[in-house]
């Protein structure tokens, strides 16, 4: 499984990341939505790309739907924010991760999006479709 996080280093986000490292994930950092549309452009390879809620999820959801390999989603902010969450889903993201997410979570999200299988995203994740 390999995660393309796009977030500033150091925050919970990147805590998340290292968990999912820590599971088995490979990694890749882009600190901002045009790092990671350029990454993407030039071959960078992700399974699936986890997001800051802060950013611009809208711009990268656009982009990743022109891809013909199109990756799943996933926003990732504040545990009891459900309005960011909610906000976050609506402007692309097909999942939300809340944060600071344990490593139960990180390893049920990484276990999930390897088999594909969206209903085990229960408590680490929520739809909000």
């Amino acid at each position: 499984m390999r995660l393309m996080v796009v977030a500033a280093l150091g925050g919970q986000l990147a805590q998340a990341a290292k968990l999912a490292e820590r599971c088995g994930a490979d990694i890749v950092y882009a600190d901002g939505v045009a790092e990671a549309i350029k990454q993407l452009s030039i071959g960078s390879r992700a399974d699936v790309v986890l997001i800051d809620v802060h950013l611009a999820i809208t711009d990268l959801e656009k982009a990743l739907k022109n891809d013909p390999h199109s990756l799943p989603l996933i926003a990732c902010g504040p545990s009891a924010a459900v309005g960011i969450a909610r906000h976050a889903i609506h402007a692309g993201a097909s999942e939300y991760l809340p944060l600071p997410a344990g490593v139960d979570d990180v390893a049920e999200l990484i276990a999930a999006l390897a088999s594909d299988d969206r209903a085990v995203l229960r408590h680490g994740t929520s739809s909000m479709h």
